[in-house]
């Protein structure tokens, strides 16, 4: 192995210029293998600073690199676990036939069953003495680990009140710098991958003015970072330490205020609570070098972290401070001058390119939170359309805010280039005047409308709002106002919209629900790719509105838009809307939709559905530790078995809380999700269904178990089975928390409510049916009755409903039939002895 990266000159090979140290602690249920990391010094960064190594999905790159190539392969005696060991035992892996992605999947997949600790360490070991700048050979494979040499490393800001500094990446690349190169730097030496959205702010600081309605900021800021807490996005502003930047800034440095005491919490750290699993915040500064007050620090020459002072810059210089919230930093070297329009030049270009994959692309499967599956895709054409998702686009979208006339020219180039813009109308300057003329022209757009009113109007409006720039440059000013109507007359090209104003001085219209209008946007301007692509183009457009909690949006945007009857939904997809809180209504959405469960669920998807319950307090203390009297790793809350076979951990948990035996059966499942069915594809769903709400009940998601409940063949037996399990877990497991056993106790008493209820409905309106119902025997239910299931828990009210005691008496007489005879007297011969008496006629044969 010591000569192991010299066949390709890759970073693998030893080095004598780092003497580093690694010490990891991984987790065997992490999600996406995540490892905790403390390195020395390295660099990878060019800095001597602690820098974070690179993620095991990198590694496990790597390894598949080597493996394809034939370098790490030793099957006799493996290299390592993660790699050499899981060839010695797959064969069939060796060959140059199988792609370097689904290798990757594989190792990434698998390496925890395979040791990955003990490979991950011996392989960074090599991975770790590559020094990045003192390679000069940029040629790599796709995607390569060979990482571009550019000058950067580390800020360090210097805060006052004795506030932690904080540590930011930075690189500094010429306004010429090959795009492809900066982003193979982010995805390798910042560990950057392909984002889901990319938000671009527009609103130059020079041009920033405060706002008259105080919660307009506010509002913002909110609506900004709850779109950044539900999906992957990355944020791009100009960097520096006022304007939208610091607004946006400042609400980023209260988010992560927020996250720190929420992690630092004691409640939080025993996961008591429900933990939060955020997406990591990533917000970019792109700025001019020689804007920045500390310009000849941030060279990038030195290898040690760099210290600065945010001092409020010198305005009168036009010289700034950086925003020590973003997270990190693109400089142009313009050299000594700032070089304005080369910046607007190289920040378009930049944001073209985000639009493809930053890194490895983002892949049509989602790894199940805290397993060792991957939830891959249901058929084989799916998963020959895999790799052509690779050259779908990454959506960019531009955010315009204030603003001056470089922000104009701004968005007239991505609207050229079919970027959608979103307007904030009300926030002033630019937005104000794009607006204006995207109300008139789109209320009237005739020529002699636009010469007599629209260009006068703005012409005024454009030297009001910039009188600086505009004072005496009549010819400047008529360039900046036709500019604002070319682009409102980009708003329409090839049948789409490009261009969505925002106007919050509307009644109802609110910032902090920025991203209904982000997506809004996107989806106006999206053309229908052709082919399987569109179909590839609609799942990830539900993924993204299912992120955004957005279920008004993929029912307007995306089903009835595209007259959607019998579009499947990506398993996938289910996954992630059973797994989030309050998507229930994208779980109805799927149904109506033609959504069949049992196609989805099979015994491993039920498994980490129980592994990640959204209220893990319930879970843990009332169900593991409580009924089943486990003692929980609060990282590993099941066992493997957990649900396995007939007589798994999980039907003794439900035969605690009902009686009932072997309610779930794993193996008839992940059959019946094959298509290879156990019984008939009825029953399939209807277990299928049933296992889904005995999942919803013992996990505390009751909407969404009265959302399945309604599609379940047996609801007056599910209602009164879920409302057994939650009176046996609030009467018996929930003595502590009086809270919470008040809560239980109440939803168990609905559901027993609506078992009644529907069984006065069906009483009321066929009377016939429902005493055949009370009298089948459910098959799903150990043969027992309706009536049984409500004795066996304790519903008094379903037992003294009248349809119900009227079947007990039939049920208690059989065919006896009593009749009244008028015997011309008053004496009547009570029920008891007309009995008696016909008993006593029968004869045995």
């Amino acid at each position: 192995m010591a000569g192991h990266g010299s066949g390709r000159g890759s970073p693998i090979g030893p080095s004598s210029k780092s003497n580093s140290t690694l010490t990891l602690k991984m987790s065997k249920t992490s999600s996406h293998s995540s490892v905790h990391r403390h390195a020395s010094p390295t660099n990878l960064m060019g800095s001597t600073n602690t820098i974070r190594p690179p993620s095991l999905a990198t590694v496990a790159r790597e390894m598949a690199y080597d493996i394809q190539q034939g370098r790490v392969l030793g099957a006799s005696s493996p290299t390592f676990s993660a790699g050499g060991k899981y060839l010695y035992e797959h064969e069939d892996l060796k060959h140059d036939s199988i792609s370097l992605d689904n290798l990757t999947d594989v190792l990434e997949s698998d390496c925890e069953s395979y040791g990955t600790l003990n490979g991950y360490n011996k392989y960074y070991k090599y991975y770790n003495t590559y020094d990045t700048y003192d390679h000069t050979d940029h040629e790599g494979y796709r995607g390569g680990p060979l990482c571009p040499s550019f000058p950067g490393g580390l800020i360090r800001f210097i805060l006052p009140d004795g506030e932690d500094s904080k540590d930011r990446y930075y690189m500094t690349v010429m306004k010429d710098a090959h795009l492809d190169e900066v982003a193979r730097f982010m995805a390798l030496a910042w560990h950057r991958r392909t984002p889901k959205f990319v938000l671009s702010i527009i609103g130059s600081s020079q041009y920033f003015t405060p706002w008259l309605k105080p919660s307009f900021e506010e509002d913002l800021r909110n609506g900004i970072i709850q779109a950044a807490n539900s999906t992957d996005m990355w944020i791009l502003t100009e960097g520096l330490d006022l304007g939208v930047s610091k607004l946006i800034g400042d609400a980023a440095h209260r988010e992560m205020v927020r996250r720190k005491n929420v992690a630092q919490n004691p409640l939080h750290i025993q996961n008591i609570k429900t933990d939060e699993r955020l997406p990591r915040l990533n917000i970019f500064g792109i700025c001019s070098k020689s804007s920045l007050v500390y310009a000849d620090v941030v060279s990038g020459e030195k290898s040690s972290a760099r210290h600065v002072y945010n001092t409020g810059g010198k305005p009168n210089l036009k010289l700034y401070d950086l925003n020590p919230d973003h997270t990190h930093f693109i400089l142009m070297d313009d050299g000594p001058t700032p070089d304005n329009e080369g910046l607007y030049s190289f920040r378009l270009s930049l944001e073209m390119r985000f639009t493809k994959p930053v890194g490895k692309p983002r892949r049509y499967h989602h790894r199940m939170r805290g397993s060792n599956h991957t939830l891959h895709m249901a058929s084989s054409q799916e998963q020959a359309s895999h790799l052509e998702l690779e050259s779908m686009q990454t959506p960019v979208i531009g955010l315009l805010v204030q603003g001056g006339p470089p922000d104009i020219d701004h968005i007239l180039w991505l609207l050229k280039k079919k970027i959608p813009v979103v307007v904030i109308q009300g926030s002033g300057l630019a937005a104000d005047l794009v607006s204006f003329a995207y109300n008139e022209m789109e209320l009237k757009s005739d020529p002699e409308y636009m010469d007599s009113y629209i260009k006068a109007e703005l012409m005024r409006r454009v030297s009001e709002a910039f009188p600086d720039d505009f004072s005496n440059n009549d010819i400047a000013r008529n360039l900046c106002r036709d500019k604002i109507i070319e682009c409102v007359k980009l708003n329409y090209q090839d049948n789409l919209s490009f261009l969505t104003i925002v106007n919050s001085d509307v009644h109802g219209v609110r910032l902090n629900d920025i991203s209904k209008y982000l997506l809004q946007a996107l989806f106006k301007s999206q053309a229908r790719m052709i082919g399987s692509h569109w179909r590839e183009q609609l799942q990830w457009d539900l993924q993204l509105t299912l992120d955004w909690n957005r279920a008004d949006l993929a029912r307007s945007e995306i089903y009835n838009k595209y007259n959607l009857r019998d579009f499947k939904v990506a398993e996938y997809v289910v996954h992630l809307a059973l797994l989030r809180p309050k998507r229930e209504e994208f779980i109805a959405l799927f149904l109506e939709h033609g959504l069949l469960i049992h196609t989805y669920l099979n015994h491993k998807r039920l498994h980490n559905l129980f592994e990640n319950p959204a209220d893990k307090d319930f879970f843990v203390t009332v169900c593991m530790e409580g009924v089943l009297g486990k003692s929980v790793n609060t990282n590993h809350l099941i066992c493997n078995n957990f649900v396995d076979d007939t007589n798994c951990e999980l039907n003794r948990l439900l035969y605690k809380c009902t009686g009932l035996q072997n309610l779930v059966n794993p193996y008839e499942l992940s059959m019946n999700s094959l298509g290879s069915y156990v019984t008939d594809k009825d029953v399939a769903e209807r277990r299928a269904t049933n296992t889904l709400v005995l999942w919803a009940a013992l996990t505390n998601r009751y909407k969404l178990a009265k959302l399945l409940w309604k599609q379940t063949e047996d609801p007056m037996a599910i209602a009164l089975i879920v409302s057994m399990i939650l009176h046996s877990l609030a009467t018996d497991w929930c003595k502590k928390d009086l809270d919470m056993r008040q809560r239980v106790k109440e939803t168990a008493a609905e559901f027993g409510k609506m078992a009644v209820s529907l069984l006065s409905l069906s009483y009321k309106d066929a009377s016939v049916y429902t005493f055949a119902a009370l009298s089948k025997r459910l098959e799903d239910f150990n043969n027992r009755t309706i009536v049984e299931l409500a004795k066996l828990g304790g519903n008094k009210y379903f037992i003294a409903h009248p349809c119900c005691q009227k079947w007990l008496t039939q049920r208690w007489f059989g065919k006896i039939h009593l009749r009244d005879l008028d015997w011309g007297g008053s004496f009547n011969m009570p029920d008891g002895l007309k009995v008696g008496n016909t008993f006593s006629k029968l004869v045995p044969l």
